[in-house]
């Protein structure tokens, strides 16, 4: 199978070398050649929620990836559902790597199109559990409600990144006062609005309900902040939504290695 790969990836060089198309055209006929290479599947263990004719629900394990980078790389979720099904199914939405909970794939293509829609019209409820750094000047309370209406966009240096663009927040989203620069998160320094506007905005929604809080979760680090259980309830679906959102609000998540407040906990966490 490698051989064929190979040998047909030697032919379109072949092509180009011949043609000499231009830069796009040559790299939209390479990344069409990499998708007509099928994505290999891969045994291993797949927690299966829910599946009929049409759809199939899955629970996503922390640490495990959606979709492969490359595709002669397994490992992923994909990889493991064209094993369990013998064909490749069409992807919803994802979860971030870290992240572990229910993913909804559809078997068949009209299926795909009518669920893509209804999670594009906000017809589709999604709830995450976070645990979360209290980094907010105000006391919590268990069934206090925040809500984050907060556009995102591409961190200006960092490609991995997104911010909170906090100049363009409804007043309402933010806490009454910033942290104090010791309460930053070391791994992320302040969102700079100015930066951000580089690249384009993304609206984005996100309400919260505090669950519980722990005001000493570190008895032995008096300087240790408050924790709390959270419940987030999307309602746009931006790329690290709720982790971004989450700090906005003086929330960052506990071991998250982008936007957390600790930078001495694991990268990957088991459990989300």
């Amino acid at each position: 199978e490698l051989r064929a790969v190979k040998s047909g990836y030697d032919a379109l060089m072949a092509r180009i070398e011949r043609e000499k198309p231009s830069a796009d055209v040559r790299r939209q006929m390479i990344r069409n050649y990499s998708r007509s290479i099928p994505i290999p599947g891969e045994a291993g263990e797949l927690e299966v929620l829910f599946e009929d004719e049409e759809i199939i629900a899955i629970n996503k394990p922390s640490g495990a990836r959606m979709h492969p980078v490359h595709r002669f790389e397994g490992g992923t979720i994909l990889n493991l559902m064209i094993h369990y099904l013998g064909f490749q199914p069409f992807t919803i939405h994802r979860l971030d790597i870290d992240t572990s909970g229910v993913v909804l794939l559809a078997k068949k293509k009209p299926i795909c199109r009518f669920l893509n829609e209804a999670f594009r019209n906000r017809a589709v409820s999604k709830t995450y559990l976070l645990l979360a750094d209290v980094l907010r000047p105000a006391p919590l309370s268990p069934g206090d409600l925040l809500l984050a209406n907060i556009p995102i966009t591409r961190h200006p240096s960092v490609s991995v990144r997104r911010v909170a663009v906090r100049a363009l927040a409804d007043p309402a989203s933010l806490p009454a006062a910033s942290p104090t620069p010791t309460e930053q998160p070391p791994s992320a320094a302040a969102d700079d609005p100015t930066q951000a506007l580089s690249s384009p905005l993304q609206p984005a929604l996100t309400g919260f309900r505090i669950v519980a809080v722990h005001s000493r979760p570190n008895a032995a680090d008096p300087r240790a902040p408050a924790r709390a259980l959270v419940l987030a309830f999307p309602k746009t679906g931006r790329t690290h939504q709720i982790r971004v959102h989450a700090r906005a609000l003086g929330l960052p998540l506990v071991g998250d290695d982008i936007y957390g407040y600790e930078c001495n906990v694991p990268a990957r966490t088991s459990e989300a």
